[in-house]
């Protein structure tokens, strides 16, 4: 995906898009809209990670590394929507957000790490130019289902600004960030409604 130590497509392609969303550093794009974006592959991609991670035990520098803990029941549901038997699961959000040029991450690897967060679990990995974020559990908050890359109908992606930070980042959590990009997005629906 990076075609140079600056150039990165995903982001050069949804930063010629018009956002759904804007102000400050954040940003919010419908990556379906895009057809040179295939959010397909970047979910299945992520989820293979993580699944991955979750099945055995890894050494990264030397150092032992034990599998995530998914759960029984979730990593076998992941397993099935990577075999493509069943649809991706209810109660798991994946998060995709795009790395600013000038964060030393976008020529960074991380490997998945996370774990328990209040009443549900919270895992990461960045390749360069990318962070995915994975909540699983019944209590993941709304905002991160709303983000979700696999579920929403748009392919959302986002952009903060910032890398390795909290899921829900202040910017998208705010209510009258909430109110805006609810008005923002019923303009965008009636901009794109067919002509009558």
């Amino acid at each position: 995906m990076l075609s140079g130590r600056q150039e990165f497509k995903l982001r050069e392609i949804l930063f010629q898009a018009d956002p759904v969303y804007a102000e400050d550093n954040a940003r919010i794009f419908f990556a379906k809209h895009e057809p040179e974006v295939d959010t397909s592959k970047l979910v299945f991609f992520a989820i293979s990670v993580f699944w991955r991670a979750s099945v055995c035990s890894w050494m990264v520098d030397s150092t032992p590394v034990g599998p995530l803990e998914l759960g029984a029941s979730y990593k076998e549901r992941l397993r099935l929507f990577l075999l493509g038997v069943s649809d991706f699961p209810d109660d798991v959000a994946l998060r995709t957000e795009i790395v600013p040029a000038h964060e030393p991450s976008l020529t960074t690897i991380c490997f998945p790490y996370g774990g328990r967060v209040k009443d549900y679990h919270h895992y990461s990995f960045t390749i360069p130019g990318i962070t995915f974020d994975l909540l699983v559990g019944q209590r993941i908050p709304p905002e991160a289902r709303r983000y979700c890359t696999a579920k929403s109908k748009e392919g959302t992606i986002l952009f903060t600004g910032g890398t390795l930070h909290p899921l829900l980042s202040p910017a998208f959590s705010n209510p009258s960030v909430q109110k805006k990009l609810k008005d923002s997005m019923a303009k965008r629906r009636i901009k794109e409604l067919p002509d009558q």
